[in-house]
Formats: C-alpha cells, sequence, structure tokens
C-alpha cells in the first residue's frame, strides 16, 4: 500500500498538539532585561500576541567590553531560554558602536 499522505488539517492540528511548552514568560523576560540594562533600545517586538512566542530587539553601545560581557552572559543563559545573538561592529577603521540583535524564545530555536 502506498503511503498516505496527512491532510493539510490534520497535519496542523498535529503541530498545534505537539508544539512543546511556551518558553517566555515574566522570569524570560526580566532574565534578558537585567543583562540588556545598560544598552540603548533601538527596536523591540514581542511576537504572538496573548501567548508570546517570542522576543526581539535590536541593542547598542559604545562600549567594547561592556558589549563582549553582556553577549557572554547571554549565551550563558542559553540552557534556560533559547537565545540568538548577533553583533554587528559600526566604524572604520575601529568601531565606534556595537549594534546587538537578540532574540530569545521559538524563533531563537530555528
Amino acid at each position: 500500500m502506498a503511503d498516505e499522505k496527512m491532510r493539510g488539517s490534520d497535519a496542523l492540528r498535529a503541530a498545534w498538539r505537539d508544539r512543546g511548552e511556551d518558553v517566555l514568560d515574566e522570569n524570560a523576560v526580566e532574565l534578558l532585561a537585567e543583562h540588556l540594562e545598560a544598552f540603548d533600545a533601538m527596536q523591540v517586538s514581542v511576537d504572538g500576541g496573548d501567548r508570546p512566542l517570542s522576543i526581539s530587539g535590536t541593542f547598542s553601545t559604545d562600549d567594547p567590553e561592556y558589549c563582549g560581557n553582556t553577549v557572554r552572559k547571554l549565551l550563558g543563559i542559553g540552557g534556560k531560554l533559547p537565545v540568538s545573538i548577533k553583533v554587528f561592529p559600526r566604524g572604520i577603521p575601529w568601531p565606534d558602536q556595537f549594534i546587538v540583535e537578540v532574540v530569545a524564545g521559538r524563533a531563537a530555536q530555528r
């Protein structure tokens, strides 16, 4: 017998049922906030409405040591919260600003 195809509606329901636990809550936001308090916020957004799935933000600093230490701390919370971090130095030949993009939650797991 040929492999049976799953109907689109059944696949949708199965994906919803198997979505796993929510990873964002007040504790997760506080954990991120305590590490990002000295950065200047450029953009922050929460995706998912009443049940947030991810939070993302773009932050800047002109202190390279603070940027490095904060990125190290954010990477350390990976066991508690899925997080993705990108750092973009600005300035030629020596960076005078660092742009840090942070995504936490489900979107960071992709």
